[in-house]
């Protein structure tokens, strides 16, 4: 009799649940009309906001190349099947030569090789820092097949989900034939920072290649490989949309899955297309980059208590450069460029569309700020380092407090300086902190970041950005969401 009445109330509550989430028709949303002057600059996008229904879209049903955009396939692929109890996320995978592709800004690299990484950081590390070793890891031990087929089970229009190590060698083959030959390792190490170290074994004289032949490697592997990571708007929109669904309605592994997904994602840096949503909001992204491509998946949460975290907003914007042939080309992680500049010059528009009523809210206070120091990025930086070695413990807290406090409070800045914020929590009862910065620049524009610090009762946070406008800047900080400081500082005056 328990069991029926546990059963019964389970069915109520998911029938109340699924009341709140009607079946969306984006074909039914206007046309974004997110205009650019460059005809050689393609535009996708899915605006939507749930709680309102007001949203747009473009180019909804066109293929684009996003890159690792598809990585979110991998992790709710990953986080499903764990969750149906086959493997533990404790798992470990050993990290060997096999995978090492030597890009500069890769977060597993040289240092890491023989290292034991658990399935849980791996999946981390493929979506908050885009590693391509850790993706390529991953899909090797679910199988590419069993990830395409989840995914193609999920939503219609994603193309193949290829790893990037992969993407890498059959550029250069199509430069040379000979590099299908070499182990794709080692290709992807030459791709990417020019590593020689075997190719002997292949090539009686090392190659070396301009920039024009590596831009048109680029173009012809575009123009070859038409459906490696590849989506349309429309695609990505409907697994997120479906996500979602999981996340409110489904109390079993899917649920578990799309829980996973949602806050692995949360972990991800602010993106260019939301750099001005507002700090009451707290975005979930995953991006994707390559060479005249830049896509952007965001989702937007405005509470972190609890379970609660359904997403409200969902911004998808792909753009992408038609012809590579042209003086300025997008290049991976270029912090600026043409599409870059073009997706933070949109994010107003977006933002203004999915919060149109969001305003700066007043700073309360927050019993757990102990310190805050702006300064130089090299004068914090001397205070951090040790704090960073310690792997964030607690009992190094006080020293980079101590060290903040020997600091002068800075609020007047040279023209290039990077301006940096050092920050220290205390009784944070062990409870996550997650903190949202925000510079404001003199025109009005938003760079913004947000960090996170889980499991702690002391934490410290150190962040910087490069000033680059003379005049009046503001600093804001959020702390979960709730504006708890604010300063200007001058600039080049």
């Amino acid at each position: 009799m328990m069991r029926v009445l546990l059963l019964a109330l389970l069915w109520l509550i998911t029938s109340l649940t699924q009341a709140q989430t009607p079946t969306i028709n984006l074909d039914t949303l206007p046309p974004c009309h997110f205009e650019t002057d460059d005809d050689n600059i393609q535009v996708g996008a899915v605006i939507y906001n749930f709680e309102t229904g007001t949203g747009c879209t473009q180019n909804l049903d066109v293929v684009f190349p996003v890159a690792s955009v598809p990585k979110i396939f991998i992790s709710a692929a990953l986080l499903q099947r764990a969750a149906q109890g086959e493997f533990s996320l404790n798992q470990t995978l050993t990290f060997t030569e096999d995978y090492w592709m030597g890009g500069s800004s890769d977060c597993l690299n040289e240092f890491d090789l023989g290292r034991q990484i658990t399935l849980n950081e791996l999946n981390q590390e493929m979506i908050a820092c885009s590693d391509n070793a850790a993706t390529w890891m991953l899909m090797d031990f679910l199988g590419w097949n069993a990830v395409q087929f989840y995914a193609d089970q999920q939503v219609d229009g994603i193309g193949d989900i290829v790893p990037y190590a992969v993407v890498d060698q059959r550029k250069l083959a199509l430069i040379d034939s000979r590099w299908n030959d070499v182990p794709v390792a080692m290709a992807s190490r030459y791709w990417r920072s020019r590593y020689t170290d075997g190719l002997d074994e292949y090539f009686t004289n090392i190659p070396r290649y301009s920039r024009n032949t590596l831009l048109q490697a680029n173009a012809d592997y575009f123009a070859t490989y038409q459906t490696d990571n590849t989506a349309t708007p429309r695609a990505i929109a409907d697994f997120l949309i479906k996500q979602r669904d999981y996340y409110l309605n489904d109390f079993g592994y899917n649920g578990q899955a799309a829980s996973g997904l949602f806050n692995t994602m949360m972990y991800t840096q602010r993106q260019y297309s939301v750099q001005a949503f507002p700090g009451t909001v707290y975005v979930g992204a995953k991006n994707g980059f390559d060479t005249g491509l830049v896509a952007e998946v965001n989702f937007g949460v405005h509470d972190l208590s609890g379970y609660n975290r359904t997403p409200q907003s969902i911004a998808i914007v792909f753009t992408r450069q038609i012809n590579l042939n042209v003086p300025q080309v997008q290049q991976p992680r270029q912090s600026e460029g043409v599409l870059n500049r073009y997706l933070r010059d949109l994010s107003p528009i977006i933002s203004a569309m999915l919060y149109p009523d969001a305003a700066v809210p007043e700073v309360t206070f927050n019993f757990t700020m102990n310190t805050v120091r702006l300064n130089t990025l090299e004068a914090i930086d001397a205070c951090w380092w040790n704090y960073e070695l310690s792997g964030f413990a607690d009992s190094m807290v006080s020293d980079f407090e101590l060290c903040l406090g020997q600091l002068a409070h800075q609020t007047s800045y040279a023209l290039e300086d990077r301006l940096g914020v050092g920050l220290v929590l205390r009784g944070t009862n062990y409870n996550e902190q997650r903190v949202t910065l925000i510079f404001t620049l003199p025109d009005g524009s938003q760079r913004s970041y947000q960090t996170q610090r889980l499991g702690h009762n002391d934490v410290a946070f150190n962040w910087f950005h490069p000033v680059t406008m003379r005049g009046e800047w503001r600093v804001d900080i959020y702390i979960n969401l709730q504006r708890v400081y604010t300063e200007t500082v001058q600039v080049g005056l």
